[in-house]
């Protein structure tokens, strides 16, 4: 048996052999050691490479995210852009609406806007036009003018106008030509309640008046728009007591924001609706029911329609707090003389009544009924001019004091006639020189 037979036998290494078996198991524990760290060396690869993987993943979730949100924005802003400016191509294209896209800017930016200045701008109507007629009406009254006979005891109505309610203790505005010189005034609601109208007060440059009525219980009042912002191509409605048939509304447009019409205290707002007689004094409306005059005026003719003119309520806002606070229009230049027109239609009225005795050669002209300030001038006196212009009728005067003031001078050219022993005429013409005073209550009294 040899050794090797032995040591496999016994089990034990011989001498010569330990080094070699030493050296082995030593190898044997180092190669252990280099597979094991080349075996966690790959594994830490591996879950380094897994871990970057994952990072990477959640990378790739996150930007698929933050792509959708901004997919999603993008989406929402084109969408509400196209809106947009299909609303502002649409409103400026079709209703040469200029102001829409500001108006639309401030209404969605959180500022604070006067809504009834931007709805007035940009068209924002009522809900429609039953509505409106429905608003404005509760707001007109009809006028109806009376007379009285004390033999029948009957009274008869002779004229009618219309009517805006301006408080609701029954203040009514109307027009100076539809309530000067009435007996009876009756003012007829919506409602068909019926009232006596006391007339408080008469301008008649600017063609005002306020009645007062005392109804039973709160009336609906106006609200007023800002006139001075009224535009041509502007929807408006007129509400009145046209031809005294009742109350109704008809609908139009601004035809001219600030037409001259001469002579007529101011400049007026003029309109296409339908404006009948009778419909004097009744309101003229914005699309929200806001009141943007008074009815004053149309044009009539054989070849005439459409041209109807309204007070801006700006104006006739002022001369009605004058007229409630002092009985007058504060701050108007006043010649202080009564004057009348003499034409042919006329002449034979004024000769038997206030100038009889003064018109024997049938000169027609301006004549002075009385005379305030001025001591030169006297009852009968023509005036042939003012201020180097030639007069016809009164209203040349009147629209020539306008455009003084107060403490302006103004000179006259008088005519005077002198009868002589033999019933004739002869005249005297002179110039004087008037200060203008401040018009006072007494000076707006109308002259019967």
């Amino acid at each position: 048996m040899n050794k090797f037979d032995n040591d496999k036998y016994t089990g034990q290494p011989g001498p010569g052999d330990r080094q070699t078996v030493n050296e082995r198991g030593g190898a044997g524990n180092n190669e252990a050691e280099r597979l094991n760290r080349e075996l966690f060396s790959q594994m830490g690869k591996e879950l380094s490479t897994a871990a970057a993987a994952e990072k990477r993943n959640d990378r790739s979730t996150k930007r698929l995210l933050i792509s959708a949100v901004a997919v999603i924005l993008l989406v929402v802003s084109a969408f509400l852009g196209a809106f947009y400016g299909m609303a502002w191509v649409c409103r400026t294209a079709i209703v040469k609406d200029s102001d829409f896209l500001q108006s639309l800017i401030l209404s969605n930016s959180g500022i604070t806007v006067n809504r009834a200045e931007v709805d007035y701008i940009s068209g924002s109507y009522v809900s429609d036009t039953i509505e409106l007629a429905d608003k404005v009406l509760e707001s007109t009254v009809e006028l109806r003018i009376m007379t009285y006979d004390e033999e029948t005891r009957t009274y008869t109505e002779v004229s009618n106008g219309s009517g805006v309610i301006i408080s609701s203790e029954g203040l009514i505005v109307t027009n100076y030509h539809v309530v000067y010189g009435a007996q009876v005034v009756n003012a007829v609601l919506k409602n068909g309640d019926s009232y006596r109208a006391e007339v408080l007060h008469l301008d008649e440059l600017t063609d005002l008046a306020v009645v007062k009525i005392e109804p039973d219980t709160p009336l609906t009042p106006v609200t007023l728009a800002d006139s001075d912002k009224a535009v041509p191509g502007q929807q408006v409605a007129v509400a009145g007591n046209p031809l005294g048939i009742g109350l109704s509304v008809s609908y139009g447009y601004v035809s001219h924001a600030n037409r001259d019409i001469h002579d007529q205290g101011g400049n007026f707002i003029q309109v296409d609706a339908s404006v009948n007689p009778g419909n004097s004094g009744g309101g003229l409306y914005d699309a929200q029911g806001n009141l943007l005059g008074i009815i004053t005026a149309k044009a009539s003719g054989e070849n005439v329609d459409g041209i109807g003119y309204a007070i801006p309520t700006n104006r006739m806002l002022t001369v009605v707090n004058d007229l409630l606070k002092y009985g007058y229009v504060k701050g108007r230049p006043a010649l202080g003389v009564t004057v009348v027109t003499v034409s042919v239609s006329t002449w034979e009225y004024f000769n038997q009544n206030e100038l009889n005795g003064y018109l024997g050669d049938r000169k027609y002209g301006v004549y002075i009924i009385s005379s305030k300030y001025n001591t030169d001038i006297q009852l009968g006196d023509r005036i042939v001019s003012c201020n180097g212009k030639t007069l016809t009728v009164k209203e040349e005067l009147t629209s020539i004091i306008s455009g003084f003031s107060v403490g302006d001078k103004l000179t006259l050219v008088i005519e005077r006639p002198i009868r002589q022993s033999d019933g004739t005429f002869e005249y005297e013409t002179f110039e004087t020189v008037c200060v203008l005073q401040e018009r006072d209550w007494a000076d707006t009294q109308p002259q019967e």
